[in-house]
C-alpha cells in the first residue's frame, strides 16, 4: 500500500510540475506581451511628444514673429503720429493760430499746448532743442508747462 501511496503521490507531483511549467510558461508569454504593449505605448507616446514638441517649436516661431511685426506697426504708428503732430504744429504754427505768432524777423513765440514735449516742438519748426533751450534759459527741457511761452529762434 505504502508503494501506491507513493506512485500516487509521485504522479501527483508530476501533475504539479506539468501544471507549474505550464504557469511559467503563461507567465513568461504574459511578461513578454507586457513588455511588447509597453514598448508600443511608449512609441506611440514618443510618437506624439516629437508632434507636440514640433508644434511648441511652430507656436514660438508664430509668437516671435508677431512680436517682430507688433514692434514694426508699433514704430510705423508712432511715426505717422510724430509726422501728423509736427504737421499740426507747423499749420497752427505758421498758420496764424491765437497763441503763437511770429516774434520780428528773429522767430517765433509759441505757447506750450497739452501734450507737447520740447522735440515735437523744436522739429515742428526746424530747430534743435538746444537751441529753444538757449533761447530760454530753461533749466530742464523735461518740465515744460502749459501755457508756458517760448521763444523760439530761426
Amino acid at each position: 500500500m505504502m508503494q501506491m501511496d507513493i506512485a500516487a503521490l509521485e504522479k501527483e507531483i508530476e501533475g504539479i510540475n506539468t501544471r507549474l511549467a505550464a504557469l511559467e510558461e503563461n507567465a513568461r508569454e504574459a511578461h513578454a506581451a507586457t513588455r511588447r504593449e509597453m514598448t508600443r505605448v511608449q512609441s506611440e507616446h514618443a510618437e506624439t511628444l516629437r508632434e507636440l514638441e514640433s508644434r511648441v517649436r511652430q507656436l514660438e516661431k508664430l509668437v516671435a514673429e508677431l512680436s517682430r511685426q507688433r514692434a514694426r506697426d508699433r514704430e510705423e504708428i508712432i511715426n505717422t503720429l510724430s509726422r501728423s503732430m509736427e504737421k499740426a504744429i507747423r499749420r497752427y504754427c505758421r498758420g496764424g493760430g491765437s497763441t503763437t505768432y511770429r516774434v520780428s524777423g528773429e522767430g517765433y513765440e509759441h505757447v506750450v499746448q497739452p501734450g507737447e514735449t520740447l522735440s515735437e516742438i523744436a522739429k515742428a519748426y526746424g530747430v534743435t532743442v538746444q537751441a529753444i533751450v538757449a533761447a530760454n534759459d530753461i533749466a530742464d527741457p523735461d518740465r515744460l508747462q502749459v501755457g508756458q511761452k517760448l521763444f523760439i529762434p530761426q
